[in-house]
């Protein structure tokens, strides 16, 4: 986009000498003591419009157009020259319309969607809908909040793409043959990217991810040319912007993520070497992998607000955790050595040295939380209510359970290698336990859990059931 400065640098000089009033540098409307940017009009282009300060040549009031019931900006009055043909579809939900399809517009060289249609506002680009389109450009507006999975998958003539601030979920430009740059506005609302977005793009080289980002879903970049050159990698670790995506199987040891990181992308340490414990920064909101073979100790910063369900997959036998102070998202039970999601209190992850009974109120036992602890027994505390899948997998000095009544999901695996398990005691009756273990594991008088063999016995208050899966009423 060129922004044409009304008066030349000398101008801009000699006003700021001559008045000593002029906001050089200040993008905000309004400059130092006392100056205000005035201009007679917008200009404009197709994606955005801004403001030139008719007294010091500063752009200002710059952003993208703003639809509000209409296609014509509110703010300045550009109107999309919507195109003619394309295919639509009506949430009933939500009132408002996906763009589904290229429908008769399939000769068009540039593609116009519009930020209204029927009176509605267009907030989707649904998945596939531009699938092997043959369009080179392509104009979204500011009402568009998702674009679905290959929505621009495969158009093999785009080689550019902008997407709008108001965008929160992105997943669609993978395959692309020629396309060499996704731009994301400085104000964008970007919140997850999903799998394989970027993913074999042999010329994509340009993603500048915001740092609104909090998800980026594993096989990202697969394949991309940001992938595959190797000189878009740091000492084996590859960052777009301020996000880690990938670490190479060259690193192993203690792996320090570099400050500035905001998000840890799923399976980045999927082809790493033997790393024994990754140091968090700071900056760090987004984590969703992490990788630490014999680590004992874990600490998550104050700033993570999001952390995956699969993050923790292959940590197993930790001796503590610890949330710093200040974390308005997560806590460690006051010093228990877990890690407990605040705001649903679910536990997330627990230590062979996690202190029972569990924090109040806590209501949900993640998957793989204590998988490969080695306690020899513990008791769930009254209140939860579902236990992941694998949640005790591979605890083999695990000898005796207690749980609780108020269980309603028990997860499959869930006492996997657990080769030294003798006894769980059901807090319930062996009524409740049937219903609640036909509706968790599909047993059927008999029928025992597919993921393992269930070789303990089950202790109900008033009856016992036998070991072998076998429910006696």
């Amino acid at each position: 986009m060129n922004r044409k400065l009304l008066i030349s640098a000398a101008a801009i000089s000699a006003l700021c000498f001559a008045f000593g009033l002029a906001a050089c540098g200040n993008e905000t409307g309004n400059g130092e003591n006392g100056h205000v940017h005035t201009a007679e009009a917008f200009g404009s282009d197709e994606d955005v419009h801004w403001k030139v300060c008719t007294d010091c040549g500063e752009t200002f009031a710059d952003g993208d157009h703003v639809y509000k019931g209409s296609n014509t900006c509110t703010e300045c009055g550009y109107t999309i020259p919507e195109t003619a043909g394309l295919e639509y579809e009506l949430d009933e939900e939500t009132d408002t319309y996906a763009v589904t399809g290229i429908g008769t517009a399939g000769a068009e060289t540039k593609i116009y969607i519009p930020a209204y249609h029927d009176g509605k506002a267009v907030t989707v680009i649904d998945y596939g809908a531009f699938f092997e389109c043959n369009f080179t450009a392509v104009k979204i507006p500011s009402t568009v909040e998702r674009i679905e999975g290959s929505a621009f998958g495969d158009c093999n003539s785009l080689t550019e793409l902008k997407v709008p601030d108001s965008v929160t979920f992105f997943q669609g430009v993978g395959g692309n043959a020629v396309l060499k740059s996704v731009t994301f506005g400085k104000n964008s609302k970007l919140e997850e990217v999903g799998k394989a977005t970027f993913g074999y793009c042999p010329e994509l080289t340009d993603v500048n991810l915001p740092d609104s980002v909090r998800l980026i879903e594993d096989d990202t970049f697969e394949e991309s040319k940001i992938y595959t050159d190797k000189s878009f990698w740091t000492d084996g670790i590859l960052y777009v912007g301020n996000h880690m995506i990938a670490v190479d199987e060259t690193v192993s040891g203690k792996v320090t993520v570099r400050e500035g990181t905001k998000t840890i992308a799923e399976a980045a340490f999927l082809y790493s070497g033997d790393v024994t414990e990754v140091v968090l920064p700071a900056s760090l909101v987004g984590l969703h992998d992490y990788k630490g073979e014999g680590l004992k100790n874990l600490t998550i910063p104050k700033n993570v607000e999001i952390i995956g369900s699969n993050a923790f997959n292959d940590i197993h036998d930790l001796d503590h955790i610890t949330v710093e102070s200040g974390n308005a998202f997560y806590n460690d039970g006051n010093g228990s050595d877990c890690l407990i999601e605040t705001a649903t209190n679910k536990l997330v992850l627990g230590s062979n040295n996690t202190k029972f009974p569990l924090s109040a109120g806590v209501t949900e036992i993640c998957a793989h939380a204590f998988s490969g602890c080695t306690f020899e027994s513990f008791t769930i505390p009254d209140g939860v209510t579902v236990i992941g899948s694998i949640a005790f997998s591979g605890c083999s000095a695990l000898t005796s359970v207690e749980i609780p009544a108020s269980v309603t999901s028990l997860g499959y695996g869930l006492f996997s290698e657990c080769t030294a398990l003798k006894n769980i005691v059901f807090k319930g009756s062996v009524n409740d336990w049937k219903a609640l273990t036909e509706k968790s594991w599909g047993w059927d008088s008999g029928t025992e859990d597919p993921t393992q063999e269930i070789t303990f016995t089950i202790s109900c208050n008033d009856g016992t059931v036998s070991k072998d899966g076998t429910v006696i009423s």
